[in-house]
């Protein structure tokens, strides 16, 4: 990865960034996308999140959708409680 480019994303790692910030990323920095991916993952990512990366990233498609599997099938279970 190009130099400028790691000292961006250690200025955007020191900000705190968003789940949206890591998301294009993950869409659009290809060198950063499983460090991008993996941090994504440490802040829980929303529903919307996940639907992201799936419409745009294909190389995570099939690990996003089954996470947001996991996420809908835990909240259809915590239903069923109350």
């Amino acid at each position: 990865m190009a130099t400028k480019a790691k000292e961006l994303w250690e200025e955007l790692l020191a900000q705190n960034p968003t789940n949206e910030d890591l998301r294009y990323v993950i869409e659009w920095v290809e060198a950063l996308r499983q460090e991008a991916w993996q941090k994504l993952l440490v802040q829980n990512p929303t529903n919307e999140d996940l639907r992201y990366v799936i419409e745009w990233v294909e190389a995570l498609r099939q690990e996003a959708k089954a996470m947001l599997k996991r996420k809908i099938k835990e909240i259809l279970a915590d239903m069923k409680i109350l």
